[in-house]
């Protein structure tokens, strides 16, 4: 199913979250780009190089966009067969001489028994006036469905990384922004919620005077950062569950 008013033409071709498994990927060729203007691009990570994506960590995420679908309990993120390439682009563009501050999401999930790219556009700051129920809401997303062909939900998922960015996918440790395209920013791979209790052996008491130690544990909150990334990034409050 789609949804309703799309951006623009496709390009041809859960909740409660299971356990992360890599899906392996048959052989195949990646989605056909432009080249890039030199041949001095570094190395691409190894696979031992890139971070295991740790359990409910900003990366792992569905975006919240996708509960306009119905689906949103059922759907997972896709992650590579080396468990370390997750097939989640947030993207962001931005002009301040007009004005733009705009999102655009592409994923690959995994609903049920089938693979599907999801794609979510809309202005930073106005996801709650667009999305869930408010004075702007709107369908602004689409899903292109392939059943259960991983490999063309991959390839239609990089086509749409390349078309909104003009990077290839396999380069984006390389990444470089154009003119009139979207940024790219990898989210974290890290669950920062997790409890990490101090060594109390390692903890010295604190000197500063009250106001000061309280005004330094604010700017310096994890739960507080944590909170701001998550909203700018569209993501739930909580541990992947809805509100």
């Amino acid at each position: 199913k789609r949804g309703a008013a799309a951006e623009e033409a496709a390009p041809a071709a859960a909740e409660p979250r299971g356990p992360l498994q890599g899906l392996q990927l048959p052989k195949r060729k990646h989605a056909s780009g432009p080249a890039p203007s030199d041949t001095d691009l570094p190395p691409a990570p190894s696979a031992t190089e890139r971070p295991v994506p740790e359990k409910e960590s900003p990366i792992l995420e569905v975006h919240r966009g996708y509960r306009q679908t119905g689906r949103y309990a059922t759907a997972q993120v896709v992650v590579g067969p080396d468990g370390r390439e997750v097939y989640n682009a947030h993207l962001n563009q931005v002009d301040v001489s007009t004005g733009v501050n705009r999102y655009y999401v592409v994923q690959l999930l995994r609903v049920g028994g089938s693979y599907e790219v999801f794609c979510h556009w809309g202005a930073v700051g106005a996801e709650e006036e667009e999305e869930l129920g408010g004075t702007r809401a709107r369908a602004n997303y689409q899903t292109y469905p392939h059943e259960e062909d991983l490999e063309a939900a991959v390839a239609c998922f990089e086509e749409w990384f390349l078309k909104k960015t003009g990077n290839r996918w396999d380069e984006r440790h390389a990444f470089r922004q154009l003119p009139m395209r979207y940024n790219f920013a990898e989210l974290s791979a890290v669950n920062a919620r997790r409890a990490q209790a101090p060594d109390p052996a390692a903890c010295r008491p604190c000197a500063l005077p009250g106001p000061v130690a309280d005004l330094v544990r604010l700017v310096f909150s994890e739960d507080t950062i944590l909170q701001s990334m998550r909203g700018n990034a569209g993501l739930d409050d909580t541990l992947g569950v809805e509100a």
